[in-house]
Order: C-alpha cells, then sequence, then structure tokens
C-alpha cells in the first residue's frame, strides 16, 4: 500500500470506493511516488525549470513571486509541475527502453498515418449514383461530399485526417490500405451507411524519436493502470466492508 494513503480510514476507503475515486487516488498518488523516487542531476533539473519559467516570462524573481501568489502555488509545487514532463521521459528510458522495439512493432499497423476523402450516405442507389459521377468526371469528390455527404466530413469537403490507422473504422482501413492514392474505391456498406472512400496519401509510422517516446508513454500508463489496480485490490482486501 503507498504510504501516503496510510492516512484513510477504512471508511474513508470505502466511500472512495463507492464514489469511484479510490483508483484515480492511488494512479495519482502511484505516479508521483514512482517520479519522486527517480534522481536527475541537479544542475539538469535547474536548466530545465529556469526553460519553463523562461517559456512562461517568469525569468524575473519578483514577478515570478507575483505570479506564484496569482495562482495559489508554492515554489516547490511549481518546481514538481516543470520537472514532470522531465521525469517522465527519464522513467520511460530507465524502465521500458528495452521493450520500445516489441511495443511499436505490435503497434505499427494501428499507428501508420492515413489521410483520405469519403462520401456517407444511407441510401445504397445514391451511393452508387455518385460514386459513378466521380469516376465519370462528371462532378468532383470534394463538391459531392460537401453536398451529399450524412457525416461530420461534410463540413471538410470529404476529408479525413491526418489520422492514426487505428482510429479509421477496420472496413475503412481495409479498403484505403489496398489502394493507390487518387483512386475512387466502390460503395461499401459501413455501419448503417455506404460509403464512397479516395486514398488520398498513406504513411507508414517509423520508430524515430517522438514514436519512441509515444510507445514509452503508453507502456508507463499500462504499468500505472496494472499496478493501481494491484494495489486497489490489496486495499481493499485489507479493508473489507462491513
Amino acid at each position: 500500500m503507498l504510504e501516503t494513503l496510510d492516512c484513510l480510514s477504512n471508511k474513508s476507503i470505502l466511500l472512495l470506493e463507492k464514489n469511484r475515486l479510490l483508483f484515480p487516488l492511488i494512479k495519482t498518488e502511484l505516479i508521483k511516488s514512482e517520479l519522486d523516487n527517480l534522481t536527475i542531476e541537479k544542475e539538469i533539473e535547474k536548466k530545465n525549470i529556469e526553460k519553463i519559467k523562461e517559456k512562461y516570462g517568469l525569468t524575473d524573481d519578483e514577478k515570478f513571486e507575483e505570479w506564484l501568489k496569482s495562482q495559489n502555488l508554492q515554489k516547490i509545487e511549481f518546481e514538481h509541475a516543470a520537472l514532470q514532463n522531465l521525469k517522465l521521459q527519464e522513467f520511460y528510458q530507465q524502465n521500458f527502453s528495452n521493450k520500445l522495439d516489441a511495443r511499436f512493432l505490435k503497434r505499427k499497423s494501428q499507428l501508420d498515418i492515413i489521410i483520405y476523402s469519403i462520401i456517407r450516405v444511407k441510401d445504397p442507389y445514391k451511393a452508387q449514383e455518385l460514386y459513378q459521377r466521380i469516376i465519370e468526371k462528371e462532378a468532383c469528390f470534394e463538391d459531392l461530399a460537401a453536398k451529399y455527404s450524412e457525416g461530420i466530413e461534410k463540413r471538410t469537403r470529404g476529408i479525413v485526417g491526418p489520422i492514426e490507422a487505428a482510429k479509421t473504422h477496420p472496413g475503412v482501413l481495409q479498403i484505403l490500405r489496398t489502394s493507390e492514392p487518387g483512386f475512387i474505391n466502390q460503395p461499401l456498406q459501413v455501419q448503417g451507411f455506404y460509403v464512397v472512400t479516395r486514398l488520398e496519401s498513406y504513411d507508414a509510422a517509423e520508430l524515430d524519436e517522438f514514436m519512441r517516446k509515444k510507445m514509452g508513454e503508453e507502456l508507463f500508463n499500462d504499468y500505472i493502470e496494472t499496478k493501481s489496480e494491484e494495489l486497489r485490490q490489496n486495499i481493499l482486501n485489507k479493508n473489507p466492508e462491513k
């Protein structure tokens, strides 16, 4: 059990659990505990804090003190928040650096970035008519999407993205993955609609610095979720409802 939660009585624990607040509290305290246990060189911490202060125009000591008062913050609270991202990156490096490649390979197909155009209508005959008008060059995709599409893409003249592949409907994604940019796909039935699609671009995900940070963040979140649930169960087992 986290030491910071030792102050909670059995009654408090059960009340938090009843209102679904125990798990979020454990997560918050666990993250704080894990990051507080990290050791980072003082000079690096100092430079990072100064960088954050400069970003928000708080390099003047008097102005900084006034700002802290206006935000009802203590200096130590500001420094803790300023070092949060730095400590997260250090935690990723220390604990997950040897797992990033495997995580990326597992998630790669979901992380590809796509841009596509879509027209979505409920009438299958209308979908076929619009498809024919596009391939026969009677009208352009964008104009028909803006006029006839029944989804939110109507506002963007049919354009969707850039978006991660994982956030695209599996049926639509399967069609797009086998398409060449610019090719108009025949109407496909998806969740009560008939959709006409056109791939604009498909960029395969790469394990660059941005992606390494993303994979580290995902691994960290998985760890915190799992550990928090274990702690929750331990706390409830030690404090059974009476």
